[in-house]
């Protein structure tokens, strides 16, 4: 038996998450006053050792292909167990694999944090003119056990550089300027979450205005806006919300709770999104006034 409890410490409100919230005892953060589960659900089943993320992490200098394929593989034994794993990466459309390459790896008990760095010479850059899908596929072996991984990413590298004494935003080598439209987290049918068509729509809206870039406003993004952005093209900004650290009407450093929450948001926030090639920016906090402890 699987049971699920949502809840809204806040009642209904209304959507805002500017005041501090109780929840018994405790200081909670605010969020939008109406709950439900926005997205897929997923239950996997594994064997003894498995795959538990992979990153692709674009690499210096710009317009390298320079990339590093930063893999956490897990051995639930209590043994150290030896193993295979193969890494390549395919254009998915034609299936043409790009680079293949296998490596032999020995499992220590628990988690295990790997690392390989490679130059795909013949990939195309990603950018919102021509937003080139690629794939890293990755499988392990070992006595017994398997596992196997699709991650779409894209190779484009993202820069702040001093020219003339100006920062400005550079992609691919290029300077780039965002102009955004704001995605407030409000969507057709349900209010909580877009379904793929509303996601492709807004993410086509934006296009259509002249813009190239969405906002997600004190809120942390859909995957159904992510995934249409990094296939249609445009650049998206993120913040985790209800982050107020100094200046506004409650601040996180008075809460221990508050900010482990905080904390844990982020840490989720970044794990889950950091593939998505049209994530440019992340943002921690909304209009504070103060640098505090905290940020």
């Amino acid at each position: 038996t699987l049971a699920l409890r949502i809840t809204s410490p806040g009642g209904n409100r209304g959507w805002e998450d500017f005041k501090e919230l109780k929840w018994g005892n405790k200081s909670v953060l605010p969020s939008k006053d109406f709950s439900g589960i926005g997205g897929e659900v997923r239950l996997i089943g594994v064997d003894n050792q498995y795959i538990d993320d992979l990153f692709v992490k674009n690499l210096l200098p710009a317009n390298g292909n320079h990339i590093d394929v930063q893999l956490a593989l897990m051995n639930t034994a209590r043994t150290d167990v030896p193993g295979e794993y193969r890494i390549s990466i395919v254009e998915p459309k034609s299936g043409d694999v790009l680079f293949s390459e296998n490596f032999a790896c020995i499992l220590q008990p628990g988690r295990n944090l790997l690392s390989r760095q490679m130059v795909v010479k013949n990939a195309s850059q990603w950018s919102a003119e021509s937003p080139k899908m690629y794939e890293c596929r990755v499988t392990l072996e070992t006595t017994g056990s398997s596992d196997e991984i699709n991650q779409p990413f894209g190779f484009r590298v993202f820069e702040i550089r001093e020219v003339d004494g100006k920062h400005d935003f550079f992609l691919n080598g290029k300077r780039i300027r965002f102009r955004s439209a704001v995605d407030w987290g409000i969507y057709a049918f349900n209010g909580l979450f877009p379904s793929p068509e509303v996601a492709k729509r807004s993410v086509e809206a934006v296009k259509k205005v002249g813009h190239n870039s969405l906002n997600f406003h004190r809120r942390m993004g859909d995957i159904p806006i992510f995934e249409n952005a990094d296939t249609l093209g445009i650049y998206l900004y993120e913040e985790p919300g209800s982050f107020h650290s100094g200046g506004q009407s409650y601040n996180i450093d008075t809460s221990r709770f508050m900010r482990g929450q905080m904390y844990e948001w982020l840490k989720r926030m970044v794990i889950r999104d950091r593939n998505h090639p049209s994530l440019m920016i992340y943002s921690m906090a909304n209009e504070d006034m103060e640098w505090t402890n905290a940020r």
